[in-house]
């Protein structure tokens, strides 16, 4: 009971600095820097999940079996020495290619973009494993910590100068610092009690016995990812390129109050149900694999789903509370972005399927579809019908993406066992809707916003808790 009060209010916190940061960011930042900013992070996300995310999901798989061997300390060297090699190919590339036109210098670029690639990531591949491994407490606390250290450091730069830049740098400066505490809490919860070898050995047995299996499992994904940046952050680089950086900013102000939500929504969603579903197929058959993911999926598709119509319906009042005064016209761009969420979060749950079984090459087809549909559809919409022409482009392909995948993997797992609690969504629809219409009729100012989305709050948790309580009746009458 103590444990879960600590990772609830753990959690809260870390969602609150999350808040507190988009508004900081905000009120800092005009339209012209916000737009820059979101240019270095698109860039950034794209060599983070093409070179890190597959290292990472190799990690996630298989940490269970590498701690109850005595290698997990090993491996742990082994995954930060990878995301050095990473950054330092990042940074190379940046040299060779940097060509985007932005108000700094080449050298600020390959700081930002190729410390991000091994701070960051390095933070942010190793955090989640104490979660996996059961370490929940823990777990919370470093990502507490790790985020409001990166807050204030920000926060202190940006006095001198609010910049892009400035900001990036400070959210590099508290993860890199963090990393020397969670390096050591690691090795130390890792190797109690177990005879650890050294990490030049466990290189060597690695390439043995697990070369080929890393590489079919990380080439396939490392391709499907890049093609999902393409699908779900291109556009970005389309908006600034075809409009304005203004018009980034814009929109990424209204987009980050979404990805927030959703963001939130999925981690602590998965702080519950990762560590369950990662040590079911850590050494299951391809048939128990699929039968942890459906699980899984009945579980989080509606919570995910009943979300979606929560920002939907609340949109107007979040834009008040989360974002500073001069972004409050983009409510527009909010009920976009939701549409861009949701996809990509059901897309991130239909691939994990494919990452349980190990056969990440069945994703490189629905993602090169969906990409091309973006990428090909964007600058058309935006040539037709102006700057706000992406959003028809970024949300017909994204669906076409999800419905993709969905086809590849409901031909494994069966057309019923992804989606379940449609009857209690439907009573939450007609509940938000009717909600949605009211609010259109109050004129909002920031204590009414907050009043609103508490009461919003309170009523969507009670309809979450009736539909898990509901989805884990069936998972458990099924077995």
């Amino acid at each position: 009971m103590r444990e879960l009060a600590i990772v609830a209010l753990g959690r809260g916190a870390q969602i609150l600095i999350g808040l507190i940061a988009l508004r900081v960011i905000t009120w800092q930042l005009d339209q012209d820097q916000l737009g820059q900013y979101s240019l270095i992070l698109t860039v950034t996300t794209l060599f983070a999940l093409a070179l890190i995310n597959p290292l990472g999901m190799y990690f996630y798989r298989h940490v269970h079996e590498w701690v109850e061997t005595g290698r997990g300390p090993a491996f742990m060297l082994l995954a930060l020495l990878g995301c050095a090699l990473m950054a330092t190919v990042t940074a190379a590339v940046i040299l060779l290619v940097y060509s985007l036109g932005l108000d700094i210098s080449l050298a600020w670029m390959v700081a930002l973009i190729a410390g991000s690639v091994l701070l960051v990531s390095g933070n942010n591949t190793l955090v989640p494993a104490f979660n996996i491994l059961g370490y929940r407490v823990r777990w919370v606390v470093l990502s507490v910590t790790t985020l409001a250290f990166s807050l204030v450091i920000s926060y202190c730069l940006m006095s001198f100068r609010p910049s892009a830049e400035y900001w990036i740098a400070g959210q590099l400066l508290g993860h890199g610092l963090m990393l020397v505490p969670v390096v050591i809490l690691f090795h130390r919860l890792t190797s109690q009690g177990i005879g650890v070898r050294s990490p030049y050995l466990e290189l060597s047995d690695f390439v043995n016995t697990h070369g080929r299996s890393f590489l079919k499992f990380c080439w396939p994904l490392s391709i499907a990812v890049t093609l999902n940046w393409g699908q779900f952050q291109s556009f970005k680089v389309f908006l600034a390129e075809m409009g304005t950086l203004e018009a980034l900013g814009y929109f990424t102000a209204s987009y980050a109050v979404c990805a927030g939500v959703m963001a939130s929504i999925e981690s602590v969603a998965q702080q519950y149900f990762y560590p369950k579903f990662y040590r079911d197929v850590s050494q299951a058959s391809r048939q128990q694999c699929l039968s942890s993911w459906a699980q899984y999926a009945q579980i989080m598709i509606p919570i995910v789903t009943l979300f979606f119509m929560f920002v939907l319906c609340f949109a107007k009042p979040l834009l008040v509370v989360l974002v500073d005064q001069k972004y409050h016209d983009g409510i527009f761009f909010v009920y976009v972005a939701a549409f861009i969420e949701y996809f990509r979060v059901l897309g991130n749950i239909y691939s994990l399927c494919m990452q349980a079984t190990k056969e990440t090459e069945r994703l490189i087809l629905p993602q090169f579809l969906g990409s091309l549909a973006a990428i090909s559809s964007v600058p058309c919409f935006i040539l037709i019908f102006g700057v706000d022409g992406f959003s028809a482009g970024v949300i017909l392909s994204s669906a076409f993406y999800v419905w993709l995948i969905r086809r590849t993997v409901v031909k494994d797992v069966g057309e019923s066992r992804d989606w379940l609690g449609v009857k209690e969504l439907g009573i939450m629809a007609l509940i938000f809707l009717l909600i949605f219409f009211l609010i259109g009729l109050l004129e909002l100012d920031l204590i009414l916003s907050i009043v609103v989305l508490c009461g919003g709050g309170v009523l969507t948790l009670l309809g979450l808790y009736i539909m898990v309580k509901r989805q884990r009746e069936i998972v458990i009458d099924a077995q």
